[in-house]
């Protein structure tokens, strides 16, 4: 069964399906460009899979606002403060796949992963109130039990804090989304934020336990800074640059291409630690 319908049974959208693409690479081998706007764009080069590793499919959906993070919440606030739901988000599954991802034009960021396979929250049952003549407690009656503990949250990643360029040079400013295109089969997501123009694709690999997630900032003098969420470090790693904590840095000469890679399972201790290792080096 496909991932992105079984979504929907576990999480219900507000509106219809407004556009559905299934990521195949152009006839030409280049890359499918789907814009909201008119621009200029080259074809991109790129140390990434020339095909895509898995084959994804791609809604694009309006949703309920399922965030936490009241700074992630801050661009969907209306003017009574109130969280405003998701529009035309995409949402990125592979047939067989339990997770599906989704990626955000507005705040123009990676929402988060859902794990299609966790049990969903019960709802909850509304309280009863206390009558006011209670009678006395009975001591000879059983221990009431203990309710059982809520199930986890679904979501394998969701986002927290700043927006991931936030803490580059030039990047003041609301982000600007202008397209997406599909290269070899992933999709990338093209947008400004201040001065920096920006890509950013998104693709799965290992049957869907690994996300990959390349950024490209082609003019960036003083290099980058990415700031990612605290509870996702101990699932990612980066191909370049240099970790403090949760923000990584990368060189001017490796802004170009930063690839960063997300474990979806759960690792054994012993691969985690050496995850950890590698990355602070």
């Amino acid at each position: 069964m496909s991932a992105l319908p079984r979504l929907f049974a576990v999480f219900v959208p507000l509106a219809g399906l407004t556009t559905t693409l299934v990521a195949q690479e152009s006839d030409s081998g280049g890359s499918l460009i789907i814009q909201d706007s008119p621009s200029s764009l080259s074809e991109p080069v790129s140390s990434a899979p020339v095909i895509a590793p898995m084959k994804l499919e791609i809604a694009r959906r309006d949703l309920r606002n399922f965030l936490l993070d009241e700074e992630a919440l801050a661009p969907y606030r209306s003017g009574e403060g109130l969280a405003e739901s998701l529009s035309d988000v995409f949402v990125i599954g592979s047939h067989g796949v339990p997770r599906a991802i989704f990626w955000d034009p507005l705040a123009c960021r990676l929402l988060g992963v859902l794990d299609l396979d966790a049990p969903v929250p019960p709802a909850e049952t509304p309280k009863v109130a206390e009558e006011t003549d209670q009678a006395e407690p009975d001591e000879d009656a059983p221990e009431q039990e203990t309710p059982p503990a809520a199930p986890p949250s679904p979501y394998l990643m969701l986002a927290a804090g700043p927006a991931p360029l936030s803490g580059s040079v030039g990047s003041r400013g609301t982000p600007r989304y202008f397209g997406f295109r599909l290269v070899a089969g992933m999709p990338e997501f093209l947008y400004t934020v201040g001065a920096l123009t920006i890509e950013e694709r998104l693709w799965l690999e290992d049957e869907g336990r690994v996300l990959k997630q390349r950024f490209s900032v082609r003019e960036a003098p003083q290099g980058i800074r990415l700031t990612f969420p605290e509870a996702w470090k101990p699932r990612l790693s980066a191909a370049v640059g240099t970790w403090k904590e949760n923000v990584l840095t990368v060189s001017p000469e490796e802004s170009g291409e930063v690839i960063l890679t997300y474990q979806l399972t759960d690792a054994a201790p012993e691969s985690a630690a050496s995850t950890e290792s590698s990355a602070s080096q």
